[in-house]
């Protein structure tokens, strides 16, 4: 943008635990805490997630989250 090199950068962690109630569905809950580093500006934000899946084999999983927070 008019010879401007802008970059952007997003890292964070997250955590989550998982607790089966069948051989195949679980319910889970998890909180990601993340980054944005853009430009001359930095911020950071947390949001917490709940919800479950389906997980026939170990390899595959399908997971449906819902976000509870609004930080």
């Amino acid at each position: 943008f008019g010879g401007t090199r802008i970059s952007s950068s997003i890292y964070g962690a997250t955590a989550f635990g998982r607790k089966f109630i069948t051989e195949e569905l679980f319910l889970q809950a998890e909180y990601n805490y993340l980054n944005y580093e853009f430009g001359l500006g930095r911020a950071t934000t947390g949001f917490g997630m709940v919800g479950g899946g389906y997980q026939p084999t170990p390899n595959f999983s399908l997971t449906v989250m819902y976000i509870i927070t609004n930080d």
